[in-house]
C-alpha cells in the first residue's frame, strides 16, 4: 500500500471549511516533451477530491487554478492562474487552461486547445484541435475547433461552429451560426443562423440567415484580394 502511494505524483491535503483539497506534489511531473511541469514538493490548485485530477499523464493543477463539482482533469493536460473548471467539465489531452477563465456545464476542452484571458465557457460546448480563446469572450453550447481563434469580447452561442482557421474577435456575436475556412467576423457584427467562410470579412450590422462566401468562379483570379462583407 505505501509503495502504490509513492507511485502517485500527488496527494491530497484538506483545506478546513472550504470541503477542498489542496494538491501537493510528490514527484517531478514531466511532459512528454521532457518539461517539468510540477516539481517535487511544489503545492498546486485545489481539488473536489481524488477524482479530479487523474494520477496518470503529466496533468496538473497548479496555483490559484480551481476544479470542483464533478469535473476532471486528466491526460497531459495543465490548469493553472486562477482558472475555474466546474460542472462535470474535462480538460484533456494538451489543452492549456490559464488566466481567470471559467470552465463549465459539461465543457470538454482537449487536444492541444489554449483557453486563457477571462473566457466563460459553458453548456455543453466543446474547444478541441489546435483553437485559442481568450479575451473576455463567452462560449456557450457552441463548438470551436481546428485552428480557430476567439477572442476579445466575442459571444459564441446556440450551437455554432468556428472551425479551420476562422477568427471571431472584437464585439462580434454570433448566434446557430457556421464559420469556416479563413474568415473574418469582427467589430460589433452579429450573425444569427448564417454560416461564413471562403475569405469572409465581416465587420459590423445584423445578419439573419444568410450564407457568405467568396465567390467560388473557377474563372476567378485566386489570386485576387479576399471579398469584404460589410453590412
Amino acid at each position: 500500500m505505501e509503495k502504490e502511494q509513492d507511485n502517485k505524483k500527488y496527494r491530497l491535503i484538506p483545506v478546513p471549511k472550504t470541503g477542498m483539497y489542496r494538491v501537493f506534489y510528490t514527484k517531478n511531473v514531466i511532459s512528454p516533451s521532457g518539461k517539468i511541469v510540477a516539481n517535487y514538493g511544489e503545492y498546486g490548485g485545489l481539488v473536489e477530491n481524488d477524482e479530479s485530477l487523474s494520477q496518470e499523464g503529466s496533468c496538473v493543477v497548479l496555483g490559484g487554478a480551481m476544479v470542483m463539482n464533478g469535473a476532471k482533469v486528466c491526460d497531459d493536460a495543465i490548469v493553472c492562474s486562477k482558472a475555474l473548471i466546474t460542472g462535470n467539465s474535462v480538460v484533456g489531452g494538451n489543452a492549456r487552461v490559464m488566466g481567470s477563465c471559467v470552465v463549465s456545464g459539461n465543457t470538454v476542452v482537449k487536444d492541444s486547445a489554449i483557453i486563457g484571458g477571462n473566457v466563460c465557457i459553458t453548456d455543453n460546448s466543446m474547444i478541441v484541435g489546435n483553437a485559442e480563446v481568450n479575451g473576455g469572450a463567452i462560449i456557450n453550447n457552441s463548438v470551436v475547433l481546428g485552428n480557430a481563434y476567439i477572442s476579445d469580447r466575442a459571444i459564441i452561442e446556440n450551437k455554432s461552429q468556428v472551425k479551420d482557421g476562422a477568427s471571431i474577435i472584437d464585439s462580434a456575436r454570433l448566434s446557430g451560426s457556421r464559420i469556416s475556412g479563413d474568415a473574418i467576423i469582427g467589430g460589433n457584427a452579429c450573425l444569427i443562423n448564417c454560416s461564413a467562410y471562403y475569405g469572409v470579412k465581416i465587420t459590423k450590422g445584423n445578419l439573419v440567415s444568410r450564407v457568405l462566401c467568396k465567390s467560388s468562379d473557377e474563372n476567378e483570379d485566386t489570386e485576387s484580394e479576399e471579398d469584404e462583407y460589410i453590412f
